[in-house]
Order: structure tokens, then C-alpha cells, then sequence
């Protein structure tokens, strides 16, 4: 399950948390759990490094056109 993912389930779970019928002192201890749990996945997310999304400026390749370059053809 992606990080994304179990943020998503992690919220669903503390909004229902009220309305469940659990007793006061395990629903405190839960609160807590599920709140560090959000916040260690948050935290994971924000440091995390982007990856790139795209091939560098210098040559893109596609399969109908070829190889496509960005440098400047100088006129004789």
C-alpha cells in the first residue's frame, strides 16, 4: 500500500473514531497512535526526494518522430 494510501485510510479511521463505540481509554490511545501515524507519514512524504518526471532537455525520444535534440543548427 502506498504512502498516499494509508494517509488516506488513517484519516478515515480518526474521523470515524468518535462514532465508533469504542470506551474513552482506548479511544484516547488510539487517537494518539493514528495521529503519530499521520504525522511520521507526512513528514516521510515532505523529505522524501521528488523523482523526475521527464527525460532531460537534451535529447527526447519518441517512437514516431525519432530523437528530437534542442541544439541550435548554425546556417553556412
Amino acid at each position: 500500500m502506498s504512502r498516499s494510501s494509508t494517509l488516506i485510510v488513517l484519516g478515515t479511521l480518526i474521523v470515524l473514531m468518535p462514532v465508533s463505540g469504542i470506551p474513552l481509554k482506548y479511544l484516547s490511545f488510539l487517537t494518539v497512535l493514528l495521529g503519530a501515524g499521520v504525522v511520521a507519514i507526512g513528514l516521510s512524504m515532505r523529505t522524501r526526494r521528488p523523482e523526475p518526471k521527464s527525460a532531460p532537455a537534451e535529447a527526447i525520444s519518441t517512437p514516431e518522430q525519432g530523437t528530437v535534440t534542442t541544439e541550435t543548427v548554425e546556417e553556412q
